[in-house]
């Protein structure tokens, strides 16, 4: 068995999040252009608070992907996003949300009234007004696609041996 670096292991939950919201790899510099797939400990919400101002100046949305002991494996993601009026939202908590027909993977925030997020063919993060599924027995099969699925690309990837990039420090840049 071979022993990975935090920052392996990091690099693959990135690459494997990346690969379940685009349904493709190879693609990752283009996402990152207008997504930040970021992993690390929970999050609390004042530095969630904080990441608007950073994405207000870059442009880029954050996903934040962690896994707290009392959910794993199950991640908890969540996610800075900046709305068309320019205003920061914070999600502390999202559910991943894959449809039986497979495809690009959906981002619903927890609560009511906010939509769903999912890429689009230009790997930008859109936000619809519905999600695609309400609550009952066709979400909870489309949440545990969506887990599995991502523990199947994670898996493989550790299995192949795949190179990845590691990951880096977020830096603000203007926008």
């Amino acid at each position: 068995m071979t022993n990975h670096t935090p920052q392996q292991q990091a690099a693959t939950i990135i690459a494997a999040i990346s690969h379940l919201l685009m349904d493709c790899t190879g693609r990752l510099p283009d996402l990152d252009s207008s997504l930040a797939v970021m992993t690390g400990g929970p999050v609390d919400t004042l530095t969630l608070l904080n990441w608007t101002d950073w994405i207000r100046r870059t442009g880029r949305n954050i996903a934040h992907v962690s896994f707290p002991k009392e959910h794993f494996p199950i991640p908890v993601v969540s996610m800075v996003v900046v709305d068309e009026t320019g205003h920061g939202i914070v999600f502390e908590s999202c559910w991943l949300w894959l449809p039986q027909s497979g495809g690009r993977c959906w981002i619903i925030p927890e609560g009511h009234g906010w939509g769903a997020y999912r890429l689009d063919g230009n790997l930008a993060l859109k936000n619809y007004a519905r999600a695609p599924v309400r609550r009952g027995t066709a979400a909870t099969a489309g949440y545990l696609r969506a887990y599995e699925r991502l523990m199947q690309i994670a898996n493989d990837q550790r299995a192949n041996g795949i190179a990845l990039p590691l990951p880096t420090i977020l830096t603000a840049q203007a926008a």
